[in-house]
């Protein structure tokens, strides 16, 4: 969400921490830059040192984890109800 206000805001990127960085980065057209601590943004705007952007292939993370998940449904143990409602929603198409 703040990745789409900030395309929305008119900001051209931003830097966040390296755990969020794939996230924001499917806003197209917003640069993401991650960090993984303070020093490196301290760095970034005392020294000029770079910062890597991340660039994220939607079409290919989506296919990647279509053959190899993260999560597995077989792995969730009880929550019967939650995984019923589920499957019903997956079944039918919905979200």
């Amino acid at each position: 969400p703040i990745a789409i206000k900030a395309k929305e805001e008119g900001f051209k990127g931003f830097i966040l921490p390296k755990q969020n960085v794939k996230e924001a980065a499917i806003v197209s057209d917003l640069e993401v830059y991650g960090i993984e601590n303070i020093e490196q943004l301290i760095r970034f705007f005392d020294r000029g040192e770079p910062l890597e952007r991340t660039i994220i292939d939607t079409r290919k993370e989506f296919y990647q984890e279509l053959e190899h998940p993260e999560h597995d449904f077989a792995d969730v143990k009880g929550q019967e109800s939650i995984k019923r409602c589920m499957e019903i929603a997956a079944a039918g198409g919905h979200n």
